[in-house]
């Protein structure tokens, strides 16, 4: 959605492109960090901040070994933003559903302890589904795993359509400028998914489906691409791999040695193979750790670009709290630990910082402020209502610097 609002001292463009389900579904990302496992789970719809809360997750963890991803889409810009930090730090991606061991979504999971589980909070909401913005995030990932629709229960796989804008501001469009609006759109989605290494087809089938349909991924399909070609060239290059014919030969060994059918006379072949086996994905594993670590030292921000201020800061209705400066954004730490972010206004009143974020459009066209004056202290806190500039809440308090 677009807008614009004015009030005599600023105004604020506001931009909002969907990629999966509508609004009135939409319940933000739980983005959480699974020490145990080293690994950043993404539940939920994506919305704006997003991209900012798995930036800082990245930067307060030692080591992240994969992005574990359910959700049904959202916002497309964040989830381009989070792919490409994810292929930047050589993070592998998995929906869900490939790593389940029984086909109810949301069971515990074998891999974590119950209470380290984020499955364990999401009462089923999103079925283990990785659609729309959801795989504009996967396809970032070194490796790419996942798994199809399950036909037993309908749960899971990995689906897309093409982007849609808000309705409100693209039905309030003429033809020729709804044209324009979209070709970009087009453009940049295409050229990200062809950075991201997705094949043509895939990407030609994504523009060709409805947004109000989805096309889910075959099993073949997602196999094609659980590697970017340049990396799994590199990987050949650096640790050998399987001929198709050695690959074959050990899956038929294996499943004689499943069945305890194997002959006494097959074993040294099988044991060859499959040290060959082990040893190229132990290769692979040194390889994808070591360039991890490489990566993630030239792109960890510093302590100076995280945050360039702070205040502690006390509001008549919402008690103490922190506020922070992180790039473009006004950072507020909540009571109960959470983190908003407010893209900052580009036009404030001399002398005071505002950030500011859209409410869910359903409600009416909302918009949530928040406005520091850094000399004096004094912080003010407004719910807006963008078409008649009523303010619906209005709280107001002092901020002290911390050094």
């Amino acid at each position: 959605m677009t807008y614009a609002i004015s009030r005599g001292w600023f105004r604020c463009v506001v931009v909002m492109i969907i990629f999966g389900t509508g609004l009135a579904e939409i319940q933000a990302a739980e983005i959480t960090l699974v020490k145990k496992t080293s690994a950043i789970w993404i539940i939920g719809d994506i919305e704006d901040g997003d991209a900012m809360k798995f930036q800082l997750l990245l930067a307060e963890s030692d080591f992240v070994r994969q992005v574990i991803l359910v959700s049904k889409g959202g916002s497309l810009a964040e989830a381009m933003v989070i792919g490409r930090m994810i292929r930047q730090n050589f993070i592998a991606t998995k929906d869900a559903g490939g790593i389940t061991p029984s086909n109810r979504c949301g069971a515990a999971l074998s891999v974590l302890d119950e209470s380290e589980n984020p499955m364990t909070r999401t009462q089923e909401r999103n079925d283990c589904a990785c659609y729309s913005a959801c795989f504009v995030i996967w396809v970032g990932g070194i490796p790419r795993r996942g798994e199809p629709l399950r036909a037993s229960d309908g749960r899971g796989g990995l689906g897309i359509h093409r982007p849609r804008f808000n309705s409100k501001f693209f039905s309030g469009l003429t033809a020729t400028e709804a044209e324009t609006q979209y070709d970009l759109l087009v453009e940049d989605t295409k050229n990200y998914l062809k950075e991201m290494d997705v094949p043509n087809y895939l990407i030609e089938k994504m523009f060709s489906v409805s947004s109000s349909n989805m096309y889910l991924l075959s099993r073949e399909e997602i196999d094609e691409m659980s590697m970017p070609p340049a990396i799994a060239e590199w990987f050949k290059s650096r640790c050998g791999e399987l001929s198709a014919s050695e690959r074959a030969e050990l899956g038929e060994l294996q499943f004689a040695k499943l069945l305890r059918n194997l002959p006494t006379a097959d074993e040294p072949r099988h044991n060859q193979l499959w040290k060959q086996r082990m040893g190229i994905i132990r290769c692979q594993n040194e390889a994808i750790k070591a360039e991890q670590e490489s990566r993630r030292a030239e792109l960890r921000p510093t302590t100076n670009s995280q945050s360039s201020a702070r205040w502690t800061c006390k509001t008549e209705e919402a008690g103490s709290s922190i506020m922070s400066i992180y790039e473009d954004y006004l950072v507020l730490d909540t009571l109960d630990g959470e983190k908003m972010f407010f893209p900052l206004v580009e036009e404030p009143e001399p002398g005071w910082i505002i950030g500011s974020i859209d409410v869910d459009p359903e409600l009416g066209n909302l918009l949530l402020l928040i406005e520091l004056e850094p000399v004096s202290g004094k912080t003010v806190r407004q719910l807006v209502d963008v078409d008649s500039g009523e303010v619906a809440f209005h709280s107001e308090g002092t901020c002290t610097p911390v050094n």
